[in-house]
């Protein structure tokens, strides 16, 4: 996008749309933005500026109540750097809040060619469940490079596709652009779960350390039996956490991850992100082959949890084929919509 600063923004409203817009600091051009129809309500989402590409982040409320969760990014072209790994982050800080997600955006990733980068993106995209439906060239040059990333039921596969000739009527692009449709996401009655946690990272260790001091100065009474010793030990740890970092209640949706996506894949992801950041730090071999170690144990955890997966419930299911074959539509993202006659004469039905 060039400089929306100008009256680009005022037309786009008078043509009956609004803009979300994130200016790009310290570089030329306009940054990132979606456009979007006036009666869609968009709400902002803030998500952490990432150092290897550009996002602008929104919820889009549609008129029927659905809420799907949209990003547009830009990775500007040249070396690859810690992109994949910023990208990795980034979707695991999103993936957790949202249950329908849509992203779209330029990569300038040639995602048609075979390559190192380009399995890495793509098992980073599987790992989460996530599928990237663009098969056609969207750059005049012939390559893949804006991809329309989508998590299940959102975006409608069979109705990708690009369009090279607006490119007669605008000589300055070299994108082409890229059209799809939605799935308007099922109302569902929304889960919630209520959690309990403590913010201890605001405890003030100088004051801890004090009240701990002076709270344990005469302890323990010497008449004390072993039983009440700890007894009140307990309660005395109990009421100075209590008091440095008190319980609070917070009721959250319950929002479901992709089904093979459990805590030791969560953990395995875990350690793999401390490894690169200690191999960051220290530019070791060692460092950087434990770092591949963790990756490739990644990698090989996904692929073996979502086939485990697709194995127990074809098993499950090995006795209804009634249950198996809608299982198989679910994930072939198949219309379970009846075809009907395309007449208004009953007699004639």
């Amino acid at each position: 996008m060039t400089d929306m600063r100008n009256n680009t923004t005022a037309q786009i409203k008078n043509h009956g749309y609004n803009m979300h817009h994130v200016f790009r600091n310290g570089r030329t051009g306009g940054g990132v933005g979606i456009i979007y129809k006036s009666d869609i309500n968009l709400v902002k989402v803030h998500t952490d500026a990432n150092p290897s590409f550009e996002s602008v982040t929104a919820k889009l409320k549609m008129a029927d109540g659905s809420t799907t969760f949209c990003c547009c990014i830009y990775r500007p072209p040249g070396p690859l750097g810690s992109f994949l790994s910023d990208f990795d982050d980034f979707l695991t800080s999103v993936f957790f809040k949202f249950k329908h997600f849509l992203l779209c955006g330029d990569v300038n990733l040639h995602l048609e060619k075979s390559s190192v980068h380009v399995t890495e993106w793509e098992k980073l995209l599987s790992s989460y469940g996530l599928d990237q439906f663009v098969t056609s060239p969207t750059h005049k040059k012939g390559h893949i490079l804006d991809p329309v990333i989508s998590s299940h039921k959102i975006a409608d596969m069979k109705s990708v596709h690009t369009c090279p000739e607006v490119l007669n009527s605008f000589s300055s692009c070299d994108h082409f652009p890229v059209f799809f449709k939605l799935h308007s996401p099922p109302e569902k009655n929304h889960s919630f779960k209520t959690i309990t946690f403590r913010d201890t990272k605001k405890i003030d260790h100088e004051i801890l350390s004090t009240d701990l001091y002076n709270a344990f100065s005469n302890f323990p009474d010497s008449d004390s039996c072993m039983a009440n010793t700890i007894d009140r030990l307990n309660d005395m740890c109990k009421a100075m956490l209590d008091s440095h970092a008190p319980v609070y209640t917070k009721k959250i949706r319950d929002i479901p991850t992709a089904p093979w996506f459990d805590g030791e894949y969560k953990s395995a992801r875990a350690q793999k992100r401390k490894a690169e950041k200690t191999w960051k730090k220290s530019r070791s071999e060692i460092d950087h082959s434990i770092y591949n170690h963790h990756q490739q144990h990644c990698n090989e955890l996904a692929a073996m949890k979502k086939k485990a997966f697709f194995r127990n419930t074809f098993n499950k299911y090995s006795n209804s084929q009634k249950c198996l074959y809608k299982f198989v539509d679910t994930f072939l993202d198949k219309d379970t919509t009846l075809p009907l006659p395309t007449t208004d004469n009953l007699q004639e039905t």
